[in-house]
């Protein structure tokens, strides 16, 4: 009876851990999936939305403020309260964030899915300059060498766009110009991550206060651009917007072939959806696995995205095929970002604006980036 009981013991011990194991792989697995997905159905907006860059910014903002104030409410009102003392930095927050979806946005159209994959990567090196300066954060040689890896392979990519634009500065498909706005994209992220860490570092932080509260203010400054777009243009793109309505909610084809079969509001729905899945999973993920393995698991969205590009069933006619150039900076940054994550892993120091580069975008990612640390 003795042994049965110690076998049995045994045999549900060797489940428990394989069930385990199941779940952090399907969680792996699923962020892998919807970061892409996300970033997919981002770009796909540009397709037939790409001349409402403001309507894009206030569609996504607005969705956020429900999902983010419901929590928000029920805290406030019956979980023991929020804390909403420090307007001034969710605001902050809210603010640079909002810099960042101005950039990302209006740069959709013109800089292809996977340039915006590999762009994004520049949050780690932003990230570090800014807390060196601001923090005074002292980094190790395998940080250091992880963020140079990631520019070389940044550069390896921009080179030959740099190279045609200057041979033939209307030729090139894709704009130096708003490549090298995405390339700064990330830089008030990384801004927002180093305040949050030395505003935040030494204080308990309610969670849903900093989500709603920064979202909230990133969209009534993203609305802002309403009124200005009617002011400071005679071709204001607010009064294109009933278009862009016919286009999402009637697939008027007159507005833009890409308005077929409902693509338009398809693409913008999928986008906020799988946006709120990959924050949703990306939490569990750490919750069961820990912050460690999570960025493993992010790091390896790079090539997962790019790959997702290139897919024709993802991308209909737009597919954007890896080439050489591609591959070898896809690897080189894949390599830096490796490098530079592992050494958070193993460092013990408390330095946190490492895990906030690490951490602040999977996706991230974004397109818009929504996720806090």
């Amino acid at each position: 009876m003795g042994s049965f009981r110690r076998v049995f013991e045994r045999s549900t011990l060797i489940v428990g851990r394989a069930l385990r194991l199941l779940r952090v792989a399907f969680l792996s697995i699923a962020l892998l999936s919807c970061g892409a997905l996300q970033r997919v159905a981002f770009k796909r907006i540009a397709y037939p939305l790409g001349r409402y860059p403001v309507l894009l910014l206030c569609v996504i903002s607005a969705a956020f403020i429900p999902l983010f104030g419901f929590p928000y409410l029920y805290v406030k009102c019956a979980a023991g309260g929020t804390d909403d003392r420090r307007i001034l930095p969710y605001s902050i927050i809210g603010a640079l964030n909002a810099v960042n979806g101005v950039l990302t946005i209006f740069g959709n159209a013109y800089v292809p899915g996977y340039l915006q994959t590999i762009l994004q990567q520049t949050i780690i090196p932003f990230t570090m300059i800014l807390s060196v300066l601001i923090c005074g954060t002292r980094y190790g040689a395998q940080h250091i060498l992880g963020v140079v890896i990631i520019i070389v392979g940044v550069a390896i990519q921009l080179g030959p766009l740099v190279s045609s634009s200057e041979d033939s500065p209307t030729s090139t498909t894709t704009s130096l110009f708003w490549s090298v706005v995405y390339l700064i994209a990330p830089l008030p992220v990384a801004v927002a991550a180093v305040y949050q860490e030395s505003e935040f570092s030494k204080r308990k932080v309610n969670l849903i206060s900093l989500m709603y509260w920064s979202n909230l203010i990133q969209a009534i400054i993203l609305f802002m651009l309403v009124p200005y777009d009617l002011v400071a243009s005679d071709n204001s793109e607010v009064l294109q917007w009933p278009a862009a309505y016919r286009c999402i909610m009637a697939s008027d084809e007159r507005v833009n072939p890409e308005c077929a079969n409902g693509q338009a509001g398809i693409y913008l729905g999928s986008c906020i959806l799988w946006m709120l899945i990959s924050q949703l999973i990306q939490a569990e993920l750490v919750r069961h696995a820990g912050a460690s393995l999570c960025a493993v698991v992010m790091t390896l969205g790079l090539p997962t995205t790019a790959l997702a590009f290139s897919m024709p069933e993802l991308m209909g006619d737009h597919i954007e095929p890896i080439d050489r150039s591609t591959m070898l900076a896809l690897s080189v940054i894949l390599l830096g970002v490796s490098l530079y994550r592992s050494a958070n892993m193993s460092d013990n120091a408390p330095v946190s604006p490492k895990s906030a580069a690490a951490l602040v975008q999977s996706t991230d990612s974004s397109g818009m980036y929504f996720h806090r640390r």
